[in-house]
């Protein structure tokens, strides 16, 4: 057993460490003779002595480790993390943004490599003009994510709604 992996207490000079660290101590509150009083208390409408019910997840947000933390998963749009947003909210046309951002990209790549070869104390702008595209092109790819998802889980199912019917007229 590795000495360095999880927790332990010093004896004697040397430390004592476990792989895994022990379960924690509420877990002898299950016993069967509790899981059926419980239950006898709950079906009689009455209040469980002991609180074996899990409490209710949370909503909204909360404090971990010094940072507050939200439960909705929701990631930050391009304002909120103060990036200039090239691309509309409105998903109406994802895959004409993506292309007018491909070809903002192979621009913004020509113009600063055009900078950097005759002007090179001009490319600082280029470069976060040119990185700022790049971050517009992945928020972008990733708004698209669930669309895609659902037309390649579409393709599956009709795949298998296919090979399912061929089965069943081979059987036939």
């Amino acid at each position: 057993m590795d000495p360095s992996v999880g927790g332990g207490a010093v004896a004697g000079g040397a430390r004592l460490s476990l792989q895994y660290p022990p379960p924690p101590p509420f877990y002898q509150l299950f016993t069967d003779a509790n899981l059926d009083d419980h239950r006898r208390r709950k079906a009689a409408g009455i209040e469980p002595a002991l609180p074996l019910d899990p409490p209710p997840p949370l909503v909204g947000s909360y404090t971990m480790f010094g940072e507050t933390l939200d439960t909705r998963d929701r990631p930050p749009t391009l304002r909120e993390l103060g990036i200039p947003q090239l691309v509309s909210d409105d998903p109406a046309d994802r895959a004409r943004e993506l292309k007018d951002l491909n070809s903002d990209l192979l621009l913004a790549y020509l113009d600063l490599t055009g900078a950097l070869a005759s002007r090179p104390a001009e490319f600082l702008p280029k470069l976060e003009h040119l990185r700022v595209v790049l971050i517009n092109l992945h928020y972008a790819l990733n708004a698209y994510r669930p669309h895609q998802a659902r037309d390649v889980l579409r393709l599956m199912l009709e795949l298998q709604a296919r090979r399912r019917r061929e089965t069943a007229d081979k059987i036939r």
